[in-house]
C-alpha cells in the first residue's frame, strides 16, 4: 500500500512554488515511480522457439552487413537451425517477394550458380 501524506497550506506558499490553488490544501501521494517508457517482454515472445530467435537474429546480420560472407554464413545457420521444410518455406517467401525475371534469375543463382548479367 502506498503512503499518503497530506500537506497543509500555509500562508507562505505563493502561486510560483505551488501553481495548484493558493488556498486550498492538496495531497502528495508517494508510490512506486514507473517509467512509462519501461515495457514487458511480448507475451508472444515467450513461444518463439530458441532455434527460430538464433536464426532471426543471424538475418538480421546478414542484413546489416549485406556482405557475400555474411549470407554465406546466415546459409550455414539455417541450415543447421532450420528444418528442410522452414527453409522451404523461407525461400519461397523470398523469391514470391520478387518480380518474375528476379526470382528466376535468383533461383538459378542458388540451384546451379548461374549468374546473368543484370545488364544484358
Amino acid at each position: 500500500m502506498a503512503a499518503r501524506r497530506v500537506v497543509t497550506v500555509s500562508s507562505k506558499n505563493n502561486g510560483i512554488s505551488r501553481p495548484t490553488c493558493k488556498d486550498t490544501p492538496f495531497d502528495i501521494k508517494v508510490e512506486n515511480p514507473t517509467l512509462s517508457n519501461l515495457r514487458k517482454r511480448p507475451i508472444f515472445a515467450a513461444f518463439i522457439k530458441p532455434v527460430h530467435k538464433r536464426a532471426s537474429r543471424m538475418l538480421g546480420y546478414a542484413l546489416t552487413l549485406g556482405s557475400e560472407a555474411a549470407w554465406r554464413q546466415f546459409c550455414f545457420v539455417i541450415n543447421v537451425r532450420l528444418s528442410p521444410a522452414e527453409r522451404a518455406a523461407l525461400a519461397f517467401a523470398a523469391l514470391s517477394s520478387l518480380d518474375e525475371d528476379h526470382a528466376q534469375q535468383t533461383a538459378e543463382a542458388a540451384l546451379w550458380g548461374i549468374v546473368k548479367d543484370a545488364a544484358a
